[in-house]
């Protein structure tokens, strides 16, 4: 039986700018914490509020969801995806 990506991932990583030479929409943080995680840039997933942030996990090859919550729909319109808030991605019960 294979596992959930949940269940392949045992660590939480936190990139800070510090760490990458250049921010969003620049894709090295999203980059860098794929890399710590050691899963592919393919592989990952980005959920982001801002313009820059959807631009730079497109920039970096990942699958972008943008949330709504700070900014309207027609700022986010290069993610994959847009919903109104994180309850959207969570399971219907």
């Amino acid at each position: 039986m294979s596992q959930s990506a949940s269940e392949q991932i045992t660590e939480q990583v936190t990139t800070w700018p510090d760490q990458v030479e250049d921010g969003k929409p620049h894709p090295a943080g999203y980059l860098r914490a794929a890399e710590l995680l050691g899963i592919p840039a393919a592989h990952s997933l980005v959920v982001e509020d801002a313009p820059a942030g959807v631009e730079a996990g497109r920039a970096a090859g990942m699958t972008v969801i943008a949330v709504t919550t700070t900014r309207g729909e027609s700022a986010l319109q290069s993610a994959h995806s847009i919903v109104a808030n994180l309850c959207a991605l969570l399971p219907a019960s």
